[in-house]
């Protein structure tokens, strides 16, 4: 492949460089081929392929704020914050002494139990 070189400008007016993005869908009928160009349509407005007459409308291509990883990582910090801040609470409400007993009794019920054997 090539490398792309500056051409070089021969009069005194400045190049004009524009940027079109053309928006593009395939037909939502599935036995149609056709491509709807949708780059100057307004979102919701219907519209008509040109191949085979199927009547449809413009939906929204927007990511919606559940979809966008901001939000999923924004989620996942609090959720670790609303845990962190539950543990706390608890271990406030329980006091420092009843913490200890609670987390010491599954420990101690463990020790209790016949260990498990095969038939």
């Amino acid at each position: 492949m090539a490398i792309p070189s500056v051409p070089d400008q021969v009069d005194s007016d400045p190049i004009n460089v524009q940027e079109k993005h053309i928006k593009q869908v395939d037909c939502p009928n599935t036995d149609c081929e056709g491509v709807l160009d949708i780059t100057n349509v307004n979102i919701g407005t219907k519209i008509k392929c040109k191949d085979c007459g199927n009547i449809t409308w413009l939906p929204d291509y927007t990511k919606k704020w559940w979809e966008k990883p901001g939000s999923i990582l924004a989620g996942l910090l609090l959720s670790f914050i609303v845990g962190v801040l539950s543990s706390l609470t608890a271990s406030w409400l329980l006091g420092p002494d009843e913490a200890e007993q609670s987390a010491a009794l599954p420990a101690q019920e463990q020790q209790s139990q016949p260990p498990l054997t095969r038939p």
